[in-house]
């Protein structure tokens, strides 16, 4: 994979990566640590290892787990009831990155996905990040930039 720096803070694909288990391309960058020039061990393990899931089952498991956000959305009056569940992300405005990660020794990927699904009293699609832990999905959200936010370093990383 060929890298560019983007800006101070990341390097990103030239070209879109691969998620063999989910069977999509997406826009991949890494967040750098204070003061680097290029990811950490730790980073580029997070990333070999997310692109390595194995399972034919767990892009089932992940569509099942945004089905489910989607329908507790709905159920809550955030979201319009009108989707297709087949295609719920649109693709081509995702893109997922490795995000700073200190010293910890835990695995993070985050996905950040545009829903094919439209928020009540909106024009836009709801935005979510998904952030895998070691591999399995830790958290679905509606996008709120949690790896730039104190609570990232502060209770994640700890």
């Amino acid at each position: 994979m060929r890298l560019e720096r983007f800006d101070d803070y990341s390097l990103s694909s030239v070209d879109k990566v691969l998620i063999p288990w989910l069977g999509e391309k997406m826009n991949f960058w890494y967040e750098l640590e204070s003061g680097r020039q290029d990811f950490t061990k730790n980073q580029k393990k997070s990333l070999n290892h997310f692109l390595s899931i194995a399972s034919s089952s767990y892009k089932k498991k992940f569509n099942n787990k945004l089905l489910s956000f989607i329908e507790m959305n709905i159920s809550n009056g955030n979201l319009n009831n009108k989707f297709d569940s087949q295609n719920l992300v649109n693709w081509k405005e995702s893109e997922f990155f490795v995000p700073i990660l200190n010293r910890s020794s835990n695995r993070f990927v985050f996905l950040l996905l545009e829903l094919n699904v439209m928020k009540k009293e909106s024009n836009f699609n709801l935005e979510i990040e998904v952030i895998f832990k070691n591999e399995n999905i830790l958290l679905i959200e509606e996008m709120k930039g949690l790896w730039m936010l104190d609570e990232w370093t502060d209770f994640y990383l700890k």
